[in-house]
């Protein structure tokens, strides 16, 4: 009876772990066929070398994402044009230093939960973000940004001054897109030098026409002058160039 016992126990214990080998083995097969690296079945490696093989191929897989995403991180970090992300709720999530320099931005580092309205006071950059968020559409704006005025002391003042030349407006040109889950990413790029050529354009050109309207007026009152005074057929040529004097 008692080797009845235990040959019956020995049986329904090698039935029971046959069974849940095969239950694992489908398991670890189906979670194969899921993977988003293709699996080659065709081999006659095991099962769990298969496994093992996919667990080395996503980690060197992480490994190298993750090393591109340090990479990005610090081109994006030292790149000529800013960038900043915010999320649902328009918290401030990633900030480079060229858009800090843009926005005038001192008070915030990686991690902190602020909002970018504590920290930036523009009225465009926020109904950017606003409609970009509620259209999930890719827009572009530009206008001149004007650094909040604080309170600080004297020596705080100054050397924020110096730094971010607080007293100066800057011409913005932002491109903003929408990421998931609301997010929302908003790329900066100075057009300050851009601004400053077309204003100094239109002074040169405005000097420009200030200095040729002085002798164009002395020519016209001599014309005017000899019209009265002259006859055809010198008359005529003089109302010709009365009439090109006229603008």
């Amino acid at each position: 009876m008692n080797t009845f016992s235990f040959i019956f126990g020995l049986v329904l214990g090698l039935v029971i772990c046959y069974w849940q080998r095969v239950r694992i083995n489908n398991q670890l097969y189906q979670l194969l066929k899921t993977s988003p690296y293709p699996v080659d079945f065709s081999t006659s490696l095991p099962l769990l070398s298969l496994v093992r093989r996919e667990i080395h191929y996503l980690y060197e897989k992480q490994q190298q994402l993750e090393q591109e995403v340090v990479t990005q991180s610090s081109i994006l970090e030292t790149a000529p044009i800013g960038y900043l992300e915010v999320d649902l709720d328009n918290h401030l999530l990633k900030c480079n230093q060229q858009a800090k320099e843009l926005l005038k931005i001192d008070r915030w580092q990686i991690g902190q939960m602020r909002l970018l309205l504590e920290l930036v006071r523009s009225y465009e950059l926020d109904q950017l973000i606003e409609i970009t968020r509620k259209t999930q559409r890719p827009h572009v704006k530009e206008w001149f940004f004007y650094p909040t005025q604080y309170s600080l002391n004297d020596s705080t003042e100054k050397t924020l001054k110096n730094k971010f030349n607080i007293n100066k407006s800057t011409a913005l040109k932002a491109y903003s897109y929408p990421l998931p889950d609301e997010k929302v990413c908003v790329f900066l790029e100075n057009q300050q030098q851009l601004a400053e050529l077309v204003q100094s354009h239109d002074r040169a050109f405005s000097d420009l026409t200030h200095e040729l309207r002085t002798p164009l007026t002395s020519i016209s009152l001599v014309a005017e002058t000899l019209q009265k005074r002259l006859q055809n057929p010198e008359k005529r040529w003089v109302e010709q160039l009365l009439k090109e004097l006229i603008v």
